[in-house]
């Protein structure tokens, strides 16, 4: 009796029904969970399935021409506010601003649309004065959720925080944001003695926006299948690929040879062919994080064109994981430019790469900033002790010691290259390697 009249009670039905939910989500944490949490927020649209699309009537979306088009197409939009938002990236304004607001345009929320700029409309009149090594679009897209769909991205949060599947809760933030990047088109010239080879040709494959098919977010991606981007077509991010993003490393890279005095110019690594000779006039060329697709065949030519030079010349090469893959822009026979990413091979490095976090220590640098103390991201086992440049990884797999940086001198052509991603970034918080290096930066 007293059973009959506990089902019969509307809030007694929700009490238990709610403790077997919790208790099927506990013990098939992997499987259900995710499977219902989908099912249920996409039914709601909390989950954003929008298709968005960016693309330009230019040939290659980090060249923009004057009067290039630039649609902005996002498809069943459900929001009541959208706002874009554009940011220059540059070392050349006057206050030495690496990042600055350029424009705020609210789009207005229709179900279907294209909405369509030139550059100007969307860069602003004060950022054009200035060249950016790269422009960032943000496209803030704010839900107006219901109490009960709050409730719920509560609860699936907490649960979700316990699976293996946990990557699912990015889709679940109130406001959604898109980040796709773009530049117009500009030519090289030489205005300074150190010359940043800025890796635009990763941006479409690290930025994409389509899980498990890109060369970084799927691991298990076969070795001889590529990943092709067309070059008109903006990269965009919806998601955090990882806490320190590929433009925030390289930030941090150029805003360190600013504070130590060194003037830079910028270039894009896919325009190898068109300024190779220019590149060679520079007593500095420095290669920052993520260079992984500029092709090694290539670097190895413009190793050998700056060592035959009968000048003093520097190359710094910032990522451990730098020229293991293979791309650049390519054009097909109707004269379409993309991008096509793939593995190289042919690479000795790849089989000495290794994630070193919880792995090594550094053995003798100490570092100004704490958090940058424990070596992270990819790393590259080298046996052989550098008395040029002793700084040191042991790690737990044996007692060797290994060489956090490798360097060369041919002719007149010294050569660094870290051996740690993190300290490849985080090279000014140590006393000792910051004064080293700028005694090795010392050419006239």
């Amino acid at each position: 009796m007293k059973i009959n009249y506990f089902f019969k009670n509307k809030l007694s039905k929700i009490i238990f029904f709610g403790f077997i939910t919790i208790l099927l989500l506990i013990l098939f944490k992997d499987s259900i969970s995710s499977t219902m949490f989908k099912n249920i927020f996409t039914n709601k649209k909390i989950i954003d399935t929008s298709a968005l699309k960016i693309l330009t009537t230019s040939d290659n979306i980090f060249e923009l021409k004057k009067n290039s088009q630039i649609y902005i197409y996002l498809k069943n939009f459900k929001g009541k506010k959208a706002n874009l938002s554009i940011y220059s990236f540059s070392n050349k304004s006057p206050k030495k601003h690496i990042k600055q607001k350029c424009n705020s345009i609210p789009l207005v929320g229709k179900k279907n649309y294209m909405l369509g700029f030139i550059p100007s409309d969307l860069i602003g009149k004060d950022c054009l004065k200035y060249e950016s090594f790269m422009y960032v679009g943000e496209i803030t897209l704010n839900r107006d959720l219901g109490f009960f769909e709050k409730l719920l991205i509560k609860i699936f949060k907490k649960m979700l925080s316990y699976s293996t599947n946990s990557k699912d809760i990015r889709f679940i933030k109130q406001d959604k944001i898109y980040t796709f990047y773009f530049n117009l088109e500009k030519k090289l010239e030489k205005k300074n003695k150190a010359l940043v080879i800025f890796p635009a040709s990763a941006f479409p494959n690290y930025f994409s926006d389509l899980d498990y098919v890109n060369n970084y977010l799927d691991r298990s991606r076969p070795y001889d299948l590529p990943f092709v981007k067309f070059a008109n077509e903006a990269p965009i991010q919806s998601y955090e690929v990882e806490k320190i993003r590929l433009l925030e490393k390289n930030l941090q890279i150029i805003k360190s040879y600013e504070d130590l005095g060194i003037k830079l110019d910028i270039d894009y690594d896919y325009n190898y062919e068109k300024n190779l000779n220019t590149w060679s006039k520079y007593k500095i060329i420095i290669f920052p994080n993520h260079s992984e697709y500029f092709p090694l065949s290539k670097f190895k030519k413009m190793k050998e064109l700056l060592r035959n030079l009968d000048e003093e010349k520097r190359l710094l090469v910032h990522d451990p994981n730098s020229f293991t893959r293979e791309s650049f822009l390519k054009k097909n026979n109707k004269g379409t430019s993309y991008f096509e990413y793939k593995f190289d091979h042919n690479n000795a490095l790849i089989n000495q790469l290794f994630e070193s976090k919880g792995q090594c220590k550094y053995d003798n640098i100490n570092f100004t900033d704490m958090r940058y103390s424990e070596p992270e991201g990819y790393s590259v086992k080298i046996l052989e002790r550098n008395n040029d440049w002793p700084f040191y990884l042991k790690c737990k797999d044996n007692d060797n010691v290994y060489s956090a940086i490798s360097f060369d001198k041919i002719n007149k052509l010294g050569i660094i290259r870290f051996n740690v991603e993190s300290l490849g970034y985080s090279f000014t918080k140590t006393k000792k390697f910051k004064n080293k290096l700028l005694n090795f930066l010392e050419v006239n």
